[in-house]
């Protein structure tokens, strides 16, 4: 992972302990950028039930803001149907979505 994904995974991983049992076995598969914001996908993995998130879909969301994105912008946390992490989605409000790595600042949960 990059200084933003993990920046945002460490950051969910000290809120939810199944995110945390997940975070050392993440392996990133792929990476789009669309100008806007980026997705990273990570690879599938085999949980035992008690590291399973139970809830499918978007679970976490945060506030991100960064001299880089001068209004700021949010990341979402998303989970398959499997329980495991399946993908990090980033976004700014407007503008352009910085395409290199950069460390963001973290201000709340909820976008």
């Amino acid at each position: 992972m990059n200084r933003l994904e993990r920046t945002v995974m460490s950051y969910c991983a000290a809120i939810d302990t199944k995110i945390a049992a997940q975070l050392n076995r993440l392996i990133v598969s792929g990476r789009e950028h669309t100008g806007v914001g980026s997705y990273t996908r990570f690879a599938s993995i085999v949980l035992p039930a008690n590291e399973r998130i139970e809830r499918e879909g978007p679970y976490l969301q945060l506030r991100l803001s960064s001299p880089r994105m001068p209004s700021g912008g949010g990341a979402i946390l998303w989970v398959g149907s499997d329980g495991a992490v399946q993908q990090l989605e980033f976004y700014c409000h407007d503008g352009g979505f910085p395409a290199d790595d950069f460390e963001p600042i973290i201000n709340e949960e909820g976008a």
